[in-house]
């Protein structure tokens, strides 16, 4: 679920959410976004599942690779 992701000691909190923040700002933002837009409930068929992830993926497989830096 990713509630916790890091134990970090007091001092390194901030340097440590900056260093979080620089990864997800250089990651697959698409991607990210894709993965926001799902519904997070349960109650979805899976045949209307299936038909939004296949969009999802479609549009994700259109974006452009950046390599890492």
């Amino acid at each position: 679920m990713g509630l916790v992701n890091a134990v970090v000691e007091p001092d390194r909190v901030l340097p440590a959410a900056h260093e979080l923040a620089a990864r997800l700002a250089a990651g697959p933002t698409a991607a990210y976004a894709a993965s926001r837009s799902r519904s997070p409930c349960g109650n979805v068929h899976l045949d209307e599942s299936l038909t939004k992830e296949a969009e999802l993926q479609e549009r994700a497989g259109a974006t452009a690779i950046t390599p890492p830096p």
